[in-house]
């Protein structure tokens, strides 16, 4: 990997995809606080097609908490519980412009 993204990948905040539509942003602090301290929560929403989308982003206190989250969080019942998908999707939270940067690497 090229040294310049190696900084822009060690994030602790993470994205997660396709969330219940009854799901706020305290159900889902509270079920990711099992991998650690989380430092920021919150909760948006989408509209396509008549059909309201919800994602959330999730930020830990340390990069190890986020990895572990990452690792496990996918068949975690907790998040399962909260996710239209099995297994959940958590992923890095980054820009689309580091993404893609990413991805070209």
């Amino acid at each position: 990997m090229k040294e310049r993204f190696k900084n822009q990948l060690n994030v602790t905040k993470l994205y997660i995809r396709s969330l219940k539509p009854e799901t706020t942003p305290e159900i889902l602090k509270e079920a990711f606080s099992q991998f650690g301290e989380v430092e920021y929560f919150s909760i948006r929403e989408h509209k396509r097609d008549e059909k309201i989308l919800k994602f959330g982003f999730i930020q830990f206190k340390t990069k190890e908490q986020a990895d572990q989250a990452i690792q496990e969080a996918p068949s975690n019942e907790k998040i399962l519980g909260i996710s239209l998908v099995s297994p959940a999707y958590v992923k890095l939270a980054q820009a689309k412009h580091v993404r893609k940067k990413y991805l070209k690497i």
